[in-house]
């Protein structure tokens, strides 16, 4: 159950907060700084929020959630 939690947390984080940009090049939406060999430009969400950053969090988050239905 937790698991299925994690997923919706990364998913809702993915889509609200999660860093969005677009190649000029080709024009395609990218979560990559860089795409054709260009710097791609920043269109939306947070910019140092990478996909990275977004998993570490939801990871985060269900580790405190089973700490706190388990622990406490």
């Amino acid at each position: 159950a937790l698991a299925f939690v994690g997923t919706l947390i990364d998913s809702v984080l993915g889509s609200s907060i999660q860093a969005k940009f677009q190649c000029p090049v080709c024009g395609k939406f990218t979560e990559k700084t860089t795409h054709c060999g260009q710097k791609t430009n920043f269109i939306g969400g947070i910019e140092r929020m990478n996909n990275d950053a977004v998993n570490l969090t939801a990871s985060g988050a269900v580790f405190v959630l089973s700490f706190v239905i388990f622990i406490l």
